[in-house]
């Protein structure tokens, strides 16, 4: 009977670490989730707005649920929603985590393409379109990519190739730094 009850704790541990209810030591360190604040997400694509799509001034707030303060911190996941001195949503930029999955997913079931940016794949998913429209009247976009488990977002209102892949590398960029 002992050895019975030690072979089936034994292998609900192991099945318990394989759906990731037991972590290794590495996500032990994510119980609190990224310690960075809201505030930092928020600035993040900041630089990209006003150098790629020439967008200065745009006012950002958290658009999470639950605490809107900007000095919290991002914890498992924060949205930040950019508007215009109008209040139009230009854009949102995202930071979150879960554990990894095989390929980011949008309400389309397939990006419009994929971009590889320093070994890192980056979707790009085509998205409805926000007022005001990206430069030259070009179609948004939302960048998706993962990192050990930290999934980002930013959805844009496009432009050209440069401007996308700058988005790209700044949302993988962010990814890195802000990560828990």
């Amino acid at each position: 009977m002992r050895i019975r009850m030690s072979a089936t704790v034994a292998m609900l541990a192991l099945l318990a670490t394989g759906c990731g209810t037991l972590r290794a030591d590495k996500d032990v360190e994510l119980s609190s989730g990224s310690t960075h604040t809201a505030q930092e997400l928020c600035e993040f694509p900041t630089r990209f707005f006003a150098t790629q799509l020439e967008l200065d001034n745009l006012r950002s707030e958290v658009l999470h649920a639950g605490s809107k303060d900007k000095s919290q911190a991002i914890g498992f996941t924060k949205v930040c929603g950019y508007f215009t001195a109008d209040s139009s949503h230009i854009g949102d930029i995202m930071l979150g985590y879960s554990a990894p999955a095989s390929a980011p997913t949008t309400s389309q079931s397939l990006p419009n393409r994929t971009l590889t940016i320093d070994g890192v794949t980056v979707f790009e998913f085509p998205r409805p379109v926000l007022s005001p429209a990206g430069p030259s009247g070009s179609a948004p976009v939302e960048l998706v990519a993962e990192i050990d488990g930290w999934e980002g977002r930013f959805y844009f209102p496009g432009g050209d190739e440069p401007a996308i892949q700058a988005a790209a590398r700044m949302l993988l960029d962010m990814i890195k730094s802000l990560r828990g």
